[in-house]
C-alpha cells in the first residue's frame, strides 16, 4: 500500500476526467524510428523515475502497460501512478503531476529540468486534459535554446504562445519554414492550431506513444507539492 501521508482526500474518491500528460525526451542521433527501438531498460526507466521532479520516491514497480494505451483514471490511488520507457536514446515519461490550467506552469517547469539534465535532447510536452473544461499546452525545447511553447483552451481565448512556428521549423533545420510543408495544418489563430503535431516535428518519426512499446509501471510518492496540485485539479471540491 502507498504512503499517502500528502494526500487529504480518501483512497477510493473518483477523478474528475482525463487525458494525456507526457514528456519525451530525444538525444542524438534525432533520426531514429520509434517502431525500431531497442526493448525498455527497466533499470534506467527506475532511475528516471526517481530523478523526476515530481517524484519523491517510487514505491512499488508494476506490470509493464504499452506506451499507446495511457492507463485509466478512476479513484485518487490511480494518481500514483507513472509509465516511464527508455528505448535506447528515447526517452517517455507519463506522470498525472504534469496537469495544469495555465496558471501552475508545470509543464513549462518540468520540461525545462529534463532539458537542463539533458542538454543535447529535444524536449517535447504534450498536455491535454479535460477536467471540467479541456485544456492543452504543447512545448519543444531544443538544444540551441530554441522553444515553442503553447496553452490554452482549444477553440477560446486568450491563448499564450512563447515563440514561433516557422522559428522551430528554421531550428530544426526543415525547409521551408511553413507548417504546411511538413503535414500540418496552419492557422493565424492560435486556439485553433495543431500544437501538438508542430511541436512533434522535434521528435519526427522518435515519437513513442504511437506504437505499443512496453513501459514500466511505477506506483509512486508525489512531492507534497506534486499532490496539493494535483488534488486541486482532478477533484471537484478539493
Amino acid at each position: 500500500m502507498a504512503d499517502t501521508e500528502y494526500w487529504t482526500v480518501p483512497a477510493d474518491a473518483y477523478v474528475r476526467g482525463g487525458g494525456e500528460y507526457t514528456i519525451t525526451v530525444l538525444t542524438p542521433p534525432y533520426q531514429v524510428d520509434s517502431g525500431r527501438l531497442p526493448a525498455n531498460d527497466a533499470v534506467a526507466a527506475r532511475q528516471f523515475a526517481e530523478a523526476f521532479p515530481t517524484v519523491e520516491e517510487v514505491l512499488e514497480v508494476l506490470p509493464d502497460a504499452p506506451a499507446n494505451e495511457g492507463l485509466y483514471l478512476t479513484t485518487r490511488t490511480d494518481l500514483d501512478l507513472i509509465r516511464v520507457g527508455v528505448w535506447g536514446n528515447v526517452i517517455g515519461i507519463s506522470d498525472p503531476a504534469l496537469i495544469d490550467d495555465g496558471t501552475r506552469f508545470t509543464m513549462a517547469s518540468e520540461t525545462a529540468t529534463v532539458a537542463e539534465r539533458c542538454p543535447d535532447a529535444r524536449v517535447v510536452g504534450r498536455l491535454a486534459v479535460d477536467c471540467g473544461e479541456d485544456y492543452t499546452e504543447d512545448i519543444a525545447r531544443l538544444p540551441d535554446g530554441s522553444r515553442l511553447h503553447a496553452g490554452g483552451y482549444p477553440g477560446t481565448e486568450p491563448w499564450e504562445v512563447h515563440g514561433t512556428p516557422r522559428g522551430l521549423l528554421t531550428a530544426l533545420g526543415l525547409s521551408p519554414a511553413d507548417p504546411e510543408a511538413h503535414g500540418v495544418q496552419w492557422t493565424d489563430d492560435p486556439a485553433r492550431m495543431n500544437w501538438s503535431d508542430l511541436c512533434n516535428l522535434a521528435l519526427g518519426k522518435a515519437n513513442p506513444w504511437v506504437w505499443p512499446l512496453p513501459m514500466s509501471v511505477f506506483r509512486v510518492r508525489h512531492t507534497e507539492e506534486a499532490t496539493g496540485i494535483m488534488e486541486d485539479s482532478w477533484f471537484i471540491g478539493s
